[in-house]
């Protein structure tokens, strides 16, 4: 089934939606998106607090004193530099500690009947944010980023957001940073949308003729009432030319969420490569009757991977070839490969000579210690650096582990 309808103006404009002090606070995020969802900055005008703070999260709390900071921001940097600190000069021989983050807002009355969410692109670490005075979300990890829904615990007037966190050293085998170190978003859609990092793409199939995306797409219905939504998923390529498109229409019950799967083919496509990064924009447009209620778009690189025994990784059919690394006293390599999902394998040892292909995906990374010994065995240490357990594993004259 195929639907035309003509972009609804309506809904293309971006307009500011906070003030701090009667002054705008908040700017687009790049090109304005049309559908009703909007991304607006949120890092202006923080308050900023070193050291714990009893009831910080309270909207009543005197904060005047406060320094005053946009984010990004790091307060660890700004020292004193301790070269007795728990982390060491590996951490930058300082000692991080508590920081509280407050920002004051008026949201607008254009933003009624929007879902309004905060979304952060990093915050180090072991984070707690309230909006006035209640706790909408606790984030322990430092390198994720992440989104709370803050309608329910808006309020007509000032709103006082809360983030406070914690780095108790040691806390990496690098230097951190510490506080909202990325930048900050506040997030505005209809009702009827696309999931926060909603949109899954794969490309199960490859070849030179013709290329399968496959697109699985989170659809929410955060409104009371059910709804008949149309999810257009359109791959458009660098030129912003269409190249493929597939519609899907499903009935969403207030407050319910449903996975659109949707196969697409690109023929003759542009493969993307190390030396030639060719890139496709898969477009997920929601629409609810004749009103495009969301629209997001979702980068696509597409690529053939192959790991072979012979030849190792293949990218588009071709080997991308292998880094040898040789020691004839002994070796002590530290990889970082993911702790749960990682893919590694040790072939060829001779002569001290040890080659390894290494593949990160993603997870906790963790730490791969290889140590021959004379016989040309080897004994491989996998560490988490979460300090959970520890692996270990031996590879035979074979190589096999």
């Amino acid at each position: 089934m195929t639907i035309n309808r003509k972009p609804n103006p309506g809904v293309v404009a971006v307009v500011s939606l906070l003030l701090l002090g009667g002054v705008p606070c908040c700017r687009a995020a790049g090109t304005p998106a049309a559908g009703g969802r909007q991304m607006l900055s949120f890092d202006q005008a923080w308050r900023f607090h070193l050291g714990e703070v009893e009831g910080g999260e309270v909207p009543a709390l005197a904060d005047a004193t406060w320094h005053t900071v946009d984010v990004p921001h790091d307060f660890s940097i700004e020292g004193p530099f301790d070269m007795d600190s728990p982390g060491g000069t590996g951490a930058g021989a300082l000692n991080g500690g508590i920081g509280w983050h407050r920002k004051t807002f008026t949201l607008h009355e254009g933003s009624a009947g929007k879902r309004v969410g905060v979304r952060f692109d990093g915050v180090y670490m072991d984070s707690e944010v309230w909006l006035n005075g209640v706790s909408v979300g606790k984030q322990l990890y430092g390198y994720t980023s992440f989104e709370y829904d803050l309608t329910t615990n808006l309020k007509p007037g000032s709103n006082i957001l809360a983030v406070r966190v914690n780095v108790l050293q040691p806390c990496s085998r690098w230097y951190s940073g510490a506080g909202i170190y990325r930048h900050v978003w506040l997030t505005l859609t209809d009702p009827v949308h696309v999931a926060p990092w909603g949109t899954y793409v794969t490309t199960p199939q490859v070849s030179h003729a013709a290329a399968q995306v496959c697109v699985r797409t989170q659809l929410r219905n955060e409104g009371a009432d059910e709804v008949r939504a149309i999810l257009t998923t359109a791959i458009l390529d660098a030129a912003g030319i269409k190249v493929a498109e597939q519609q899907a229409e499903q009935m969403l019950v207030g407050g319910g969420c449903h996975e659109a799967v949707q196969t697409l083919t690109v023929s003759t496509p542009q493969r993307w490569s190390t030396t030639e990064p060719y890139l496709y924009q898969v477009v997920s447009e929601v629409w609810v009757g004749e009103r495009l209620v969301d629209r997001s778009a979702t980068p696509l690189g597409i690529r053939a991977l192959e790991f072979t025994a012979d030849n190792g990784f293949l990218l588009n059919g071709k080997a991308l070839g292998r880094k040898d690394f040789k020691d004839n006293k002994s070796l002590h390599l530290e990889w970082q490969v993911p702790y749960a999902a990682g893919v590694l394998k040790a072939v060829g040892m001779k002569d001290g000579q040890t080659i390894i292909d290494e593949v990160r995906t993603a997870g906790e990374p963790a730490k791969l210690i290889v140590r021959p010994d004379r016989q040309h065995s080897a004994s491989c240490s996998l560490e988490s650096n979460c300090c959970q357990d520890p692996r270990e594993v031996t590879l035979n004259d074979n190589h096999e582990y």
